[in-house]
């Protein structure tokens, strides 16, 4: 007689598998560093802050005095540090770069700056940010009423600044011909720019120019970017999105 089939005590489901959000870690980036992570304080003031990207490109000021303040809640109600535009600055190594490169950056300014002060420098340590093939920088220009891009004696994009307090993203690339820049998803006019960035040492936020000479502005930053390519177009709007949603910051074009 043969014996009736037994069920079986438990049912299987399907269990369907939920993508992770989007982050700037997806970019595979070289460095990578946000405000709520890897944060290093020396009485208040920030000595280091660790780069999230997993190759230890961090960013470091072992002198006191040029080391930013701590903002715990800042941007978009999110940890931030502030540079005062005198002496604050962090400096990170970062070398192996090719011909094209990429800074995603969220910041707001504090302050107007004099002239020519800038907010962060790609530079070989030595010479002149803003006048060499295989350097950068990124500064107010105009006594601080417009955003410059500039490489080898070039003026690359320019924007209006958006005002003391108000929050924004820009992304600055050289993809080996020109030098892009867009300010919240906005592109600015493309200019040429050629020529590799394998003499490039030093990753400087908070100043621009050499680490010895830095000049210095009073601005915030949340995250920094750091690419060792340009990014393609739906890579930045990737970005641009997490930074709408992270940071609340209304107005970013799609």
């Amino acid at each position: 007689m043969r014996l009736p089939r037994l069920r079986r005590p438990f049912s299987i489901y399907r269990v369907g598998l939920s993508r992770r959000p989007w982050s700037p870690f997806d970019l595979k980036p070289a460095l990578w560093c946000r405000g709520d992570k890897g944060i290093t304080l020396n009485a208040g003031a920030v000595s280091a802050w660790a780069d999230q990207s997993g190759n230890g490109a961090s960013f470091a000021q072992g002198t006191g005095g040029n080391q930013p303040t701590f903002a715990p809640v800042s941007i978009g109600g999110q940890p931030a540090i502030t540079f005062d535009g005198v002496t604050d600055n962090l400096a990170a190594a970062v070398t192996g770069i090719g011909a094209s490169v990429c800074v995603l950056i969220v910041m707001q300014r504090v302050a107007a700056s004099a002239n020519g002060k800038g907010w962060l420098s790609l530079n070989d340590g030595v010479t002149n940010d803003g006048l060499q093939a295989g350097a950068f920088t990124v500064f107010e220009n105009s006594s601080g009423g417009v955003i410059n891009v500039f490489r080898n004696s070039v003026a690359g994009p320019t924007f209006t600044h958006p005002g003391n307090g108000v929050p924004f993203t820009m992304a600055i690339r050289y993809d080996g011909t020109n030098s892009m820049a867009s300010l919240m998803g906005i592109d600015g006019s493309s200019a040429a720019s050629s020529g590799s960035f394998s003499t490039a040492t030093t990753l400087a936020i908070g100043g621009r120019g050499n680490p010895a000479a830095l000049s210095c502005a009073n601005v915030t930053i949340s995250e920094v970017v750091f690419l060792k390519r340009s990014p393609s177009d739906s890579e930045v709007r990737a970005w641009n999105s997490y930074v709408r949603t992270r940071y609340g910051i209304a107005g970013i074009a799609a």
